[in-house]
């Protein structure tokens, strides 16, 4: 792999992260677009959300999930990227978006998702993700907001 080849696939897991991010926002004024954050995994991928126990979502039940929110009282969550720490070798990737969460234009909280990336030939792809979130004891380290 050309060191330019190594960049095009560093900017392109990052822009699949950030594209992520920003599919999964929604205000009063938007809606999220659930439609393209499907699209960048993987069929059958697992998704392990911070809550525990630790259980495997498919996409599709964690979008059922994602999409009740507002009927459960949240008005608003926005997820913005604040860092990237990418580890790439060939077709395969292991990343870390720290993003922070402020749901109802109010309440703000970072955390780390962490994606299983692998490349079909043609685009990055996600085939499985895992995050988890700020908390009394537990804080995004340093290194991962470059």
């Amino acid at each position: 792999m050309t060191d330019a080849q190594h960049e095009q696939d560093l900017e392109a897991i990052r822009h699949l992260i950030t594209q992520q991010f920003a599919s999964v926002t929604w205000t009063e004024e938007r809606e999220a677009d659930w439609s393209a954050f499907a699209a960048d995994f993987l069929a059958d991928a697992p998704l392990f959300p911070a809550s525990r126990p630790v259980e495997a979502r498919a996409v599709p039940k964690f979008l059922t999930s994602m999409k009740a929110l507002p009927n459960d009282g949240l008005t608003s969550f926005e997820q913005s990227l604040c860092g990237t720490k990418i580890m790439l070798f060939g077709n395969a990737a292991v990343a870390f978006g720290v993003c922070e969460n402020l749901k109802n234009r109010s309440t703000a909280q970072r955390g780390i998702e962490a994606f299983l990336l692998v490349n079909d030939g043609s685009v990055w792809r996600i085939a499985a993700q895992a995050w988890d979130i700020e908390r009394d004891g537990l804080s995004v380290p340093e290194e991962f907001l470059e």
